[in-house]
């Protein structure tokens, strides 16, 4: 009796582990996918920030011209 209750307890083990190594895997697949998000949105701000300051230079460039006719 001891054995096949070693043999059970030994095969539930097993499949906890199992379960534990898939939601290991999930887990790395879900933080890649976080990463690359983080990435492209890291570079989304970049090229909002490098329009901004192609704006701002226009907004003088339109401040001096329009000062130009005071």
């Amino acid at each position: 009796m001891q054995i096949y209750e070693l043999r059970a307890t030994r095969n539930a083990l097993n499949d906890v582990i199992a379960d534990l190594s898939a939601i290991s895997e999930q887990n790395a697949a879900s933080t890649a996918e976080t990463n690359e998000s983080m990435e492209a949105l890291a570079s989304t701000f970049s090229k909002i920030s490098e329009s901004a300051e192609g704006l701002r230079g226009l907004a003088g460039d339109l401040t001096d011209t329009i000062s130009y006719f005071d």
